[in-house]
């Protein structure tokens, strides 16, 4: 054969064996990117699975979302309605959870928290740690999803001057996915309390910031006992405040900040919305307590 012919066919092998090569590996980067959308898939139908049953065992019956439902209506351009909530759907719903009947699956349970018209409603955990339910759900099967829980540096009992609570951001929104969009000045408007049911009674917070804090900033540091340290943390969230809320709460008053992370996949920064306590329904009173 000639040496022309010769190389001319052995350059047609060769292409041949890159186009196969190719192909394979374009096939296997295909069939692992396939199994990794299939698990997350999983692992949120797994996670909201999990969430549905928790409700059925609280009997937990949310109100239908409807604006003209809610007893606290949005806010106007002065800022949210903080006045009386009583014919408010979501705290009857909220009083008449059995808690008691998640504490009999996981006594880690020491509550539940959510945001009216969002996926935001959750049990609330409380562990001897800060990573077990970052991978476990409200009955402690793992999860990648995990749960809504308190700082284990904190009270359980929301009973200091600051709580700090964490969930992850998903993608689908679910945990504290919702958190993201407050953000923007017309989500808060539209949604500007948390609420929070335990033992105690129905703990309605009224989101006066959010902004994205460090790592090592004040929002997470438990030593707040002095007047000094609790204004500087008020002070701190409200300057860096993405919201105009109007609110300016003093350090006489109780704070929820939820954390979570930014999206950015950054480790030295988290997304944070903070609350004040405005107002404590005592279940067995059914009446506000200052």
């Amino acid at each position: 054969m000639p040496w022309p012919s010769f190389f001319k066919k052995m350059g047609d092998v060769m292409k041949k064996k890159l186009r196969l090569i190719l192909t394979v590996a374009l096939a296997g980067v295909l069939a692992v990117s396939l199994t990794a959308i299939v698990r997350v898939q999983l692992q949120y139908r797994e996670n909201a699975a999990s969430y549905e049953d928790a409700a059925r065992v609280a009997r937990f019956e949310p109100p239908k979302p409807a604006a003209e439902q809610s007893a606290r209506p949005g806010p106007t351009d002065e800022g949210p309605d903080t006045g009386e909530a009583a014919d408010d759907p979501l705290r009857k719903a909220l009083e008449a959870i059995d808690l008691a009947a998640l504490q009999a699956v996981n006594p880690d349970v020491v509550g539940w928290i959510c945001i009216p018209d969002t996926q935001l409603s959750y049990p609330l955990l409380y562990g001897t740690d800060n990573s077990f339910y970052l991978t476990h759900t409200w009955n402690r099967a793992y999860n990648g999803g995990g749960s809504i829980f308190i700082d284990c540096r904190c009270s359980p009992g929301l009973d200091t001057f600051h709580t700090v609570i964490y969930g992850h951001r998903m993608n689908n929104d679910s945990m504290f996915g919702t958190l993201k969009y407050y953000r923007n000045q017309d989500f808060w408007q539209e949604h500007p309390t948390i609420y929070l049911v335990d033992n105690s009674g129905v703990h309605l917070y009224d989101i006066f910031a959010a902004w994205e804090a460090g790592v090592t900033s004040i929002v997470y540091e438990m030593d707040l006992s002095t007047p000094q340290r609790q204004q500087e943390f008020l002070d701190t969230c409200l300057a860096a405040n993405c919201l105009d809320t109007g609110i300016t709460p003093d350090t006489g008053d109780r704070f929820l900040t939820l954390s979570t992370c930014t999206g950015s996949g950054g480790h030295a920064t988290r997304w944070v919305v903070h609350g004040v306590l405005t107002q404590t329904y005592d279940i067995s009173e059914a009446e506000p307590s200052p």
